[in-house]
């Protein structure tokens, strides 16, 4: 997933795993996906980066993993929570 914020120039990385060991498995790979993006989109080189890691849902546990590895932990009930009324 990858989101952009031009005002602040802003760019969100995301992965998006349907399980949490998968998810924080994965993490290392994606570290590199998110170099590739910055080779092949050089004009964010300078932009401030969010790394984001996604699953249904997440334990306290994972959720301490992902952000020991630099990313933001959301699950789909994070993700959705602006959406309740």
């Amino acid at each position: 997933m990858v989101a952009l914020d031009a005002i602040s120039q802003r760019l969100r990385l995301g992965s998006c795993k349907r399980s949490e060991p998968t998810l924080v498995k994965d993490l290392a790979n994606f570290d590199g996906h998110g170099a590739r993006f910055l080779t092949a989109f050089k004009r964010f080189a300078d932009w401030q980066m969010e790394k984001v890691a996604i699953a249904h849902s997440l334990w306290r546990e994972a959720r301490q993993v992902i952000e020991i590895a630099g990313y933001l932990p959301q699950s789909l009930a994070d993700l959705t929570e602006c959406l309740k009324g």
